[in-house]
């Protein structure tokens, strides 16, 4: 694959997963049920009463962006797993076609 792709893919990836913990309840609620039992819940992000290093980001889509992109990045490397980077990435994409579809 071209370098520019990879790349597009790579963001959307990280813009996909972020937005995932941060504003999504997930599978059967799973990613909901997670930032509650971590103490970044319904409110606590609004009142900003979360103060932890791992609560902080599950509240700020930007300062998941920046925890999402390393963990992704040494997927990069290894060319079986970029599956997961373009899984996410065809996901981000289709969002954001539904997005401008709807506005």
């Amino acid at each position: 694959m071209k370098p520019a792709f990879n790349a597009l893919a790579f963001v959307m990836a990280v813009w996909r997963l972020s937005s995932l913990l941060v504003n999504e309840a997930g599978p059967w609620s799973a990613l909901e049920t997670l930032r509650f039992k971590l103490g970044a819940g319904e409110g606590a992000c609004e009142e900003q009463i979360t103060n932890g290093i791992i609560t902080h980001p599950l509240c700020c889509l930007w300062c998941a962006s920046v925890w999402c992109s390393l963990a992704l990045l040494p997927l990069l490397i290894h060319r079986w797993s970029r599956v997961l980077i373009y899984w996410l990435a065809g996901s981000a994409g289709a969002i954001l076609i539904q997005e401008q579809i709807n506005d």
